[in-house]
This record gives C-alpha cells, sequence and structure tokens, in this order.
C-alpha cells in the first residue's frame, strides 16, 4: 500500500481512562519555535516542519532531497543521545521495525546518527489518518462490525512482528493510526516500535534487555500484570494490552481506571476485569467477545492466548457470525422487496388488462395510480439497496490456493551440482509453486533469485517467458498493475525471440493479463486491443489443438469475457465466459467461487440478449456455487440475490429495468 503522509501528535494525559492523546493535521504552526525546521539531516532529509511528539523522540514532515518525496522522520532529542540506554531504545526501534514488512505495519526506510546535528533519526512513510484514540474522543466508543475489523488487522500486524521476534510492548489506541485506501476506511497501521524488546527466535540467542528492572516501559492502563511487576514480558504482554484496547473500543473506557497511575497497575496485578456490555449489540455477539477479552486479560500469561494467531482465529469466528446476521437482516429486506414487487406488479397487470377491454372505472384508475406511484417508491429503495451492495464488476475473480509443495533434500543438494541453465530452470519451478499455493510475495522473491542467475544463462529465452509471465500473474494479484504493465513489454520481447508455436498459449495469457492490468488503470482502449490479441491467438491455439486449460487460461478466458461483454460482443463473451466456467467445474469445491463470478457475468450475457430463462438459472447456479465455496462474502451473495429476484420480476413485467 502506497502511505503518503504520517502524522501523529501524541500528548500524554493524567486522566483516569486516557493514557495519551493524539490530533492528526494537514499541517501546523508550530514551526516556528523549532530549530530544525529547513534544516537538512544527515544530507538527505529537508525538515519541513513539525508534526508530532512522543515518548521517544519528536517527529516531522520532511523532505527526501534526493527522490524529492515527502516522509516523516522521528528524532531522538539531544539531551537523551547522550545517555546509553535511550540509543541502545531508538537503534533497536529501528532494527526491528525495519524488518517487519506488512501491510498494517508502518515501515521504518532508514535511520542513522547526524553527526552535525547531533541527533538521531529514523525515516518512515508520511501516512495520513486519524489514530484510533482520536476516533475514541470523537465517538466514545465503536460499534462491533467497525471495531471488529481493526482488532483483525492489528492481530495480523502484530503476528507478523511476533513472528520476527519483536514484541511491541506498548499496545494501546494513540499507537493504532486508521488511513483510506482507495476508499476503504479504517486501513490500520501499528506504530511505534520504540520500546519493543527484540527477542531470539527459537531460543538460539538473546539480546540483552534494554529495560532496568526498576524501569516500567509501557502505558499504565494497557500494561500487562507482567510489565507491572517487571518481569519478563514476551508476546502475550502484547496479547493482554489488546484485551484493554478492545475493551475500551467497545465499551467507552479502559478496564482499570484509578486516580493514580500506581493504583492502576496494582488493578492490572489484582483486581479482575470487569465484564464487556453493549446494550445496543447483539448479545451472542457481545458474549462472544467478552469471553475473548476476559482470556485475554488473564492475570496469568500462561492463561492467555499463547499467540496472537489464535486471538485471530476467535476473532474471525466472531467476525463470521456477524457476516450471518448481516446476511439474515439483508435476505429480510430482500424478501420485503420482493413481495412488495410481486403484489404491485399484480395490480398493474389488472391495470392493463382494464384498460384492454375498456372497463376502467375513475376509482379503480384511482386504487391502480396510487398502486403505481408505490411500486415507484418501492423500485427507488430497491436501487438504493443495491446502491449499498455496489456494482457487479466489484466481484473478483480469486486466486486459487493449492498446498505448495516441500522442497524434497535431494532436491536441494542437487541443486548446487546443477549447471547455470538448469539452476535457472529450477528457481523458476520453485516460484511457479509458491505462486500456485497463492504466496505470491514469496514468488517474487523467488522470482528475483531466478532473474540473478539468468545472467548467467546465455539464449534462456524460453525459460524467461515463464519467468516474466509468472511475475506479470503474481503481480496483478497483488493488486499491481503497473508492475504487471512494466513486465509486460519485457515479456513479449522475451516472446518474440523464440519461434515456438507451443508458447502460443502462453503468449495469449500473458497478453489478457496485460489487458486486466491495463483494465484496473482505467486505459479502458488498450486494454480492449490487448484483450483482442488475446482472442485471436487463442483462435490459432484453438485451430491447431494447441490448448492445455489451467488456472491461468481459466482467468483469461474469465476476464477478457467480461471486457467483450461490457463491448456488447455477447457471443464471443459468451464462448470465453463458459470455457471459463468448464474448468472451474473440473477442479472441485476450490474452484467454486470463480465459478460463482462466471456463472454471474455469464448470467448478465444471456440477459441482454434476452434469454432470460437461461440468465435466471445461471444467478441461481452462481448462488448455489458461492455457498458451496466456504467463502463468506456478504456483499457477493446479496448481489446475487438481489439480481435473481430482480430478473424474475423483469420475467413477469417486461417494463421493469434490470439493474447491474
Amino acid at each position: 500500500m502506497d502511505m503518503d503522509k504520517l502524522q501523529v501528535q501524541n500528548t500524554e494525559s493524567g486522566s483516569s481512562n486516557n493514557t495519551g492523546t493524539e490530533k492528526l493535521s494537514t499541517g501546523s504552526n508550530n514551526t516556528g519555535s523549532d530549530s530544525l525546521a529547513g534544516e537538512i539531516i544527515d544530507g538527505k532529509y529537508q525538515i519541513i516542519e513539525l508534526i508530532g511528539t512522543g515518548g521517544m523522540g519528536r517527529v516531522y514532515k520532511a523532505k527526501q532531497i534526493l527522490m524529492n518525496q515527502i516522509v516523516a522522520i522521528k528524532i531522538l532529542p539531544k539531551e537523551l543521545t547522550k545517555q546509553p540506554l535511550s540509543m541502545k531504545r531508538f537503534s533497536h526501534e529501528s532494527k526491528a521495525a525495519s524488518n517487519i514488512d506488512h501491510v498494517n505495519v508502518v515501515a521504518i526506510r532508514d535511520f542513522g546518527l547526524c553527526k552535525e546535528h547531533e541527533v538521531a533519526y529514523l525515516v518512515m512513510p508520511y501516512v495520513q489518518g486519524n489514530s484510533l484514540r482520536s476516533c475514541l474522543k470523537q465517538e466514545r466508543k465503536l460499534g462491533i462490525e467497525r471495531a471488529l475489523k481493526i482488532f483483525i488487522q492489528i492481530c495480523a500486524g502484530l503476528s507478523k512482528a511476533h513472528k520476527q521476534g519483536v514484541v511491541h510492548r506498548d499496545i494501546k489506541p494513540s499507537n493504532i493510526i486508521l488511513t483510506e485506501d482507495d476508499g476503504e476506511k479504517d486501513i490500520v497501521k501499528i506504530i511505534d516500535f520504540g520500546i519493543a524488546k527484540v527477542r531470539s527466535i527459537g531460543g538460539s540467542t538473546m539480546l540483552e534487555t534494554l529495560t532496568a528492572t526498576t524501569e516500567t516501559i509501557g502505558s499504565p492502563h494497557y500494561m500487562s500484570p507482567e510489565q507491572c511487576r517487571h518481569d519478563e514480558v514476551d508476546q502475550r504482554s502484547d496479547i493482554y494490552s489488546m484485551g484493554c484496547l478492545m475493551y475500551e473500543t467497545l465499551h467507552g473506557e479502559t478496564p482499570f481506571n484509578a486516580e493514580k497511575y500506581s493504583a492502576v497497575l496494582m488493578q492490572h496485578i489484582t483486581a479482575q476485569p470487569p465484564r464487556l456490555v453493549a446494550e445496543d449489540e447483539d448479545p451472542i455477539l457481545v458474549q462472544r467477545l467478552d469471553a475473548i477479552i476476559q482470556k485475554c486479560l488473564a492475570k496469568e500469561a500462561s492463561m492467555r492466548y499463547q499467540n496472537v494467531d489464535d486471538l485471530k482465529a476467535h476473532l474471525d469466528k466472531v467476525q463470521l457470525r456477524l457476516n450471518q446476521l448481516n446476511l439474515a437482516r439483508t435476505n429480510r429486506i430482500l424478501t420485503s422487496v420482493e413481495g412488495a414487487w410481486l403484489v404491485l406488479t399484480r395490480q398493474l397487470r389488472s391495470l392493463f388488462s382494464h384498460l384492454y377491454i375498456g372497463r376502467l372505472t375513475y376509482s379503480k384508475f384511482t386504487v391502480f395510480s396510487i398502486c403505481a406511484v408505490i411500486m415507484l417508491i418501492v423500485l427507488l429503495c430497491t436501487v438504493s439497496i443495491l446502491g449499498t451492495f455496489g456494482s457487479r464488476y466489484d466481484i473478483q475473480y480469486q486466486p486459487i490456493l493449492r498446498e505448495s509443495p516441500a522442497l524434497l533434500p535431494s532436491k536441494k543438494i542437487a541443486s548446487f551440482l546443477l549447471d547455470p541453465e538448469a539452476r535457472l530452470l529450477l528457481s523458476i519451478e520453485d516460484a511457479e509453486e509458491e505462486r500456485k499455493a497463492g504466496d505470491f510475495r514469496l514468488a517474487l522473491s523467488l522470482y528475483d533469485k531466478a532473474e540473478s542467475q539468468a545472467s548467467k544463462v546465455k539464449n534462456a529465452h524460453k525459460e524467461m517467458t515463464r519467468y516474466w509471465l509468472g511475475r506479470m500473474i503474481s503481480c496483478l494479484f497483488l493488486d499491481r498493475p503497473q508492475l504487471t504493465i512494466m513486465c509486460a513489454p519485457v515479456c513479449f520481447g522475451e516472446f518474440a525471440k523464440i519461434q515456438d508455436d507451443s508458447l502460443d498459449l502462453s503468449l495469449a495469457i500473458a497478453h489478457a493479463f496485460y489487458g486486466q492490468a491495463l483494465h484496473k488503470i482505467g486505459r479502458e482502449k488498450e486494454s480492449i486491443a490487448e484483450f483482442q490479441t488475446f482472442t485471436k491467438i487463442l483462435e490459432k491455439c484453438l485451430q491447431q489443438g494447441n490448448v492445455r486449460t489451467s488456472d491461468e487460461f481459466a482467468y483469461a478466458c474469465g476476464f477478457a469475457g467480461l471486457c467483450y461483454e461490457k463491448q456488447e460482443d455477447l457471443s464471443l463473451s459468451e464462448n470465453l465466459l463458459e470455457r471459463s466456467g468448464d474448468y472451474w467445474k473440473t477442479i472441485g469445491s476450490s474452484g467454486k467461487y470463480n465459478l460463482a463470478v462466471t456463472h454471474m457475468n455469464l448470467a448478465f450475457a444471456k440477459i441482454k440478449t434476452n434469454q432470460y430463462q437461461e440468465g435466471y438459472d445461471l444467478l441461481e447456479n452462481a448462488i448455489s456455487d458461492l455457498n458451496q465455496s466456504g467463502e463468506i462474502n456478504v456483499g457477493f451473495q446479496n448481489k446475487l440475490r438481489f439480481y435473481s429476484a430482480n430478473l424474475r420480476l423483469k420475467m413477469l413485467v417486461p417494463i421493469i429495468p434490470m439493474f447491474s
């Protein structure tokens, strides 16, 4: 995710239920009193303005001179740079956070010591958003649906950190930033690993503890009992802090409060946590969340969740229950709408019949007029409900996740004995295995390894076509269409260097993925041209009998089929979508979700040619496929139900429009 702006202003408070407050703004007038404004740090970063302060330093907005990019720089106060303990903490913050590569963690891009100004610094992306603390100040507490989304993302980020051997030790609302990306709100960014403790993974080594036994690190309202006692802490301390954060987010105040911080610390050690109460929420959801929070807040670490993945798994179950409730609620709405449509369409048909035989009286005309107005209102309400579901074009194919085959020890050893060309091929095969298993990030790193080996091999054009096609596919499924577009010309160049008809299908697939990437960034004319090229090459392959079905082939046909459906080339669209659907049927339950997507798009191709019954059957099949897939996608489910009801009514009254 592109993180443009990080602005955090942290002011510690002494209130009983708030340990910190933040103000995030797009600018401030606090630069006049700051001596670093306008200064250049380490010859690389020009300070623009002060945007926040924290326990371990001050945060500035700055410009990276060489790249001309806006960044955020955290600078340790000069008086603390002379203290070895503070410098060690600062160094460990940089090293710990720089090793965590996760969408829900603010990454560290650079760090160092500026000798000219005698300050240590670290560089972060400049992320724009509000802290969870500021949201709670405005709203006091959050609803379960919004809160769950935030909790699950925090768990995902912490899981990555814990697996890197990093314990945050200061999880609290002020260290959770909520950003927006492509219209999606509440994207979590965990900040401030300034007091993180780096632990060895597997216990083979131990890094020195940076916290003296007489020093307490953390925020009192969110500290675990072991932190309060100055005992050794591990990832279960973060889980306790998560329990405090979840309770406050849902209830409106922290679980333990007192006038003095020392009393709060004693409560963490001895007092039982209060039960969660949320009268305006579903009682079953509240009960399940309360059980999760109570387990997180257990006094003994051995009684809590032992890792954050277990906590996330239980939160996912609550999310599943919430999705089911939302689906049931939507089903009731849709059922009511369908019933209203059926009653009013009968009245409308009766109106037409009376008009036809000339028996329309004034009183009947009045009744029918009222019915027509009501029908119009119901229509508008239905469309507004559909608007909350979004467009059907928002529903995308999902990658098929298969188990990644383990690399046998004999294969690892043999790779060292192979010639460069064979090692290149082996590296590409390893990357393809991870790509097919759905780990696209790992696949890209393995493709990078293969690229480094390609320089040692001459005329490896055939292998490089596989390499570049694999990179294009991986980048597209990682939602990086620009990278797919950058890879495409090189990929086509490698295909052009060899004359091998057996590679024509791979070339066609490359054009389809290139076309889909262009479509994602709005370059529709170029996208259509690429899908036309895909179709021409595919026709040639079909004539030669050179077609081997695969996941990539089915994706390509699905992408192209939807493109042609939009362009009203419905015959070709149906042909391609049917080919895609035939493949998803062959791979069982793992292909059911994509089969549902295909059946939905094929249904609309049928509807546009007035094949209403066939379209209706396909929509019903799509609903069945989605249920069998095991995927919980409430929005997709609602769309399918609405389209099915909409089409059934259109079959009764042809003048009713079909929405998509």
